[in-house]
């Protein structure tokens, strides 16, 4: 097995000086000089890009801001604002959404960044989010979107249909605010599905003066986000954004919220995506995040090729590659329990996006399937044989 103290100086020279540079402040709670001939517009747009800007201005604005360029900072300070005002925008109009579907004795959770912005971050502008997501019993979803509908509300895709399987509703506008309306945390026959009665059952009031909103608890927001930036990766992208949710998290786990998150690792049997992502942390944050851990039939050698991966994808950061995304597309249709899901999960796949119904647009679209599966095969290849 290899050394732990190996695989982080591994993953270290992995990072190139203007990354390690963001990676200190974020992670390590360490701030340096701009590396020795470092390209201010690059650094800048990979720290954007990872959805990092408003949290490295907080940082400088705590420590040693004079010792950086005045044009560095005044760029980091104006996606800091503009963050600070798209959130605000956000934060009111899910409280207004949430206000409103109370009323009609909808119950409902925030989620991802609407729930942990306002309350771990405490500061409105530090987690970057580009849309709304609430969480509603999975047979009161048609009665809320008819609400929010009859309110102004718009399905932003007219076309595409909900289907129940999926984790969302297609999504809607709102007062110009993005929303996914969620059934479920992941759509249904996911290899890792976390089941929505433990998140409802535990669901609990987040609170910081003078917000109070309804999340799921720390725990299971903790692994929640953990499952979904795996997914996310599994899709092809990755940001340091998301993984830097879990520094602030960890802060604010106490010491029986870390004994319940083996055990609900356990009973949800979601050890890869956890054991990744708790892999992942420890490096970025040299071992100052450590949560708890597992005997695995792995060694650290197993995570070099996703962690080199992980890095290639913050480097060229994207929420998705279809080149990827496919693989998760198959891992839904064979983890369904029968013949008859598994048409079910096809034909919702050959239907997608098809508005009409000739033989021609449905030959088209599987075409489209084929081709993207190839791709798929093709990148698992390149990685196992470049890895």
């Amino acid at each position: 097995m290899t050394d732990k103290g190996e695989l982080s100086e591994w993953f270290d020279n992995l990072l190139l000086p203007s990354e390690a540079w963001v990676v200190d402040i974020v992670f390590r709670d360490t701030i340096n000089p701009l590396p020795a001939n470092a390209d201010q517009n690059e650094l800048l747009h990979f720290i954007a890009r990872n959805g990092l800007a408003p949290l490295v201005f907080f940082h400088l604005k705590k420590h040693h801001q004079k010792q950086y360029p005045e044009s560095f900072l005044s760029s980091l300070k104006k996606e800091y604002l503009s963050s600070l005002l798209r959130n605000t925008n956000l934060y009111n109009t899910a409280n207004e959404i949430s206000i409103l579907l109370r009323k009609q004795n909808i119950p409902v959770i925030h989620l991802k960044g609407g729930l942990i912005g306002p309350t771990i971050y405490g500061d409105a502008a530090l987690r970057p989010m580009s849309d709304i997501d609430l969480l509603v019993p999975a047979d009161t979803i048609s009665n809320a979107v008819d609400q929010i509908i009859m309110r102004g509300g718009k399905v932003v895709s007219s076309h595409e249909k909900d289907v129940p399987t999926n984790h969302h509703y297609p999504l809607i506008t709102y007062k110009t605010a993005p929303l996914e309306l969620h059934r479920y945390l992941f759509p249904i026959h996911s290899k890792y599905f976390i089941p929505i009665e433990d998140i409802w059952h535990q669901a609990t009031e987040w609170q910081k003066e003078p917000v109070s909103i309804l999340g799921p608890s720390r725990v299971h927001t903790l692994l929640y986000l953990m499952v979904h930036v795996y997914y996310t990766f599994k899709r092809g992208g990755l940001r340091l954004g998301w993984l830097a949710d879990f520094t602030w998290l960890y802060k604010h786990l106490t010491e029986q919220d870390l004994m319940e998150v083996s055990s609900w690792v356990k009973k949800w049997q979601i050890h890869e995506p956890y054991t990744f992502i708790t892999t992942l942390m420890k490096q970025l944050s040299r071992g100052k995040i450590t949560f708890p851990s597992f005997e695995t039939e792995h060694s650290n050698n197993y995570y070099r090729p996703q962690i080199k991966r992980a890095v290639r994808f913050f480097r060229h950061s994207s929420q998705q590659n279809e080149a990827y995304s496919y693989e998760l597309m198959w891992e839904r249709i064979i983890e369904a329990n029968s013949f008859k899901e598994k048409l079910i999960l096809i034909k919702q796949s050959l239907t997608k996006g098809v508005e009409s119904g000739s033989p021609r647009a449905y030959s088209s679209r599987f075409y489209h399937l084929f081709i993207k599966t190839l791709k798929m095969l093709q990148q698992k290849a390149h990685d196992s044989f470049y890895q």
